[in-house]
């Protein structure tokens, strides 16, 4: 657990993550927000479709 903690600059892994635009950052984010919402409207009506008769 504390190797995870450890900062490293010379990690590519890490390297690579801030290579990233922020406006790419801000659309996935986006993109996974909306997505979530998506979902959350869907999974509300699952009740009601399951209720016999």
């Amino acid at each position: 657990m504390k190797k995870a903690w450890r900062h490293n600059p010379g990690d590519l892994a890490k390297a690579a993550y801030y290579a990233v635009p922020v406006r790419a950052k801000l659309e996935y984010t986006a993109l996974y927000l909306g997505l979530a919402a998506l979902h959350a409207l869907t999974v509300q009506g699952v009740p009601e479709m399951l209720v016999p008769g």
